[in-house]
């Protein structure tokens, strides 16, 4: 953390429709009337043509701004509006010999109309310095995320030769729908940074080349340390990653939830983990159509895991029997506790359901709806018809 109070500009969630250089003239005098500004903050409003520009103007001031942060700036607003707002903002960055460190446009509808003025952001001068890339939702689908891996590669050449060598280190794209197409471009652009610790590519339509084009891309990523495919299809794509995850020392947090990886990447990834990633601390395998024994054998994988705090095994395959056992295979580990709960993880034939918290002697109880035990017997160990269990009648 840098030693140097972050001075901000903030106008978030303010709700402003922001049209003329009079509508803005509140984030100009803010601008205007402090000497040093590292932080621009203007989520949550709504930034048209005219009012971007003036709030350009107002940046040439500050070269040492060091976060955009855009995020849901151009709601409502026209492709045209969106593309000459960006192209007046990138203006204005380079101008300034601004040097941004963080530069978040996410939940802007930006999509292959507006890329060249996303596009004259990241090529500047002004990201030479870029260490956080988010560009959440942004309907960037696949032909415009092969456009920000062209984009991303030429800007870390035009650093080179500047002499101030790219160091980014996080880039989230989540539901962009970059699909197969996207990924593998991206992956090419990953391979050529090298310097990533979080890569977030939840809900994206990637299938299988796109993930083992990805894996590839990790291997040269040494310093990963958040990983979240959340809710793509990594099925036998995740073999590929598997091989090159126990190089990722440095990974913290996994994200594959929704990822129908099955029983069979269950086994696939608890053979990664076993005795590799000794500093995870978050791992969700979520609703992934996960049996019991693949569910045990990452509970397994899990023991020398001593900074692990949050696992989630729900909507699996499990039925309460199954969730029983690997709660109690759980309870064996010293991180017990991290384990989340299995919410919506009910097989087909299940009719138990799982009482998660320990009786006297450590154990935990297993009950059928009519409050009978697993075995049939009335909670005061008779059997159903009334007499004892050993056969004998009062």
């Amino acid at each position: 953390m840098s030693s140097v109070q972050e001075k901000c500009v903030s106008f978030k969630d303010k709700r402003m429709v922001w049209n003329t250089s009079i509508d803005v003239q509140g984030v100009v005098d803010a601008l205007n009337n402090l000497p040093i500004v590292h932080q621009l903050d203007l989520e949550g409003n709504t930034l048209g043509v005219e009012a971007a520009e003036a709030i350009g103007e107002a940046l040439k001031q500050h070269p040492e701004l060091r976060s955009a942060l855009w995020r849901d700036l151009f709601n409502c607003r026209t492709r045209t509006e969106v593309l000459m707002s960006l192209q007046h903002l990138a203006n204005s960055l380079m101008y300034g010999s601004i040097k941004l460190t963080v530069l978040d446009l996410s939940m802007n509808n930006l999509g292959t109309d507006c890329f060249n003025g996303l596009d004259a952001i990241i090529r500047s001068g002004a990201c030479y310095t870029l260490q956080e890339l988010r560009l959440e939702n942004c309907s960037l689908m696949p032909h415009a995320t092969v456009l920000l891996a062209r984009s991303l590669i030429q800007l870390y050449k035009n650093a080179e030769k500047e002499n101030t060598p790219l160091k980014l280190r996080t880039i989230t794209l989540g539901n962009n729908c970059m699909e197969t197409e996207g990924c593998t471009e991206l992956s090419e652009a990953f391979k050529v940074l090298k310097t990533l610790e979080v890569i977030d590519l939840k809900q994206n339509d990637i299938f299988l080349d796109g993930v083992s084009s990805l894996a590839l891309a990790l291997a040269e990523n040494l310093q990963l340390r958040v990983f979240n495919m959340n809710d793509n299809a990594l099925c036998e794509g995740l073999e590929d990653i598997c091989l090159v995850l126990p190089q990722l020392t440095m990974l913290r947090e996994i994200d594959f939830g929704e990822c129908l990886i099955g029983n069979k990447g269950a086994f696939q990834l608890s053979q990664a983990l076993e005795n590799h990633l000794t500093h995870l601390e978050f791992l969700d395998l979520g609703f992934n159509h996960i049996c019991v024994d693949g569910g045990l054998a990452v509970v397994k994988s899990l023991k020398n895991k001593e900074n692990l705090r949050y696992v989630y095994l729900g909507g699996n395959c499990f039925g309460a029997r199954g969730c029983q056992r690997i709660l109690c295979e759980m309870n064996k580990l010293p991180t017990s506790g991290a384990l989340g709960p299995f919410d919506e993880d009910v097989s087909e034939d299940d009719e138990f359901y799982v009482d998660t918290s320990l009786n006297e002697e450590g154990a935990t109880d297993v009950a059928t709806p009519d409050g009978s035990n697993p075995d049939g017997s009335n909670p005061d160990g008779s059997n159903p018809d009334g007499s004892n269990p050993d056969g004998r009648n009062e």
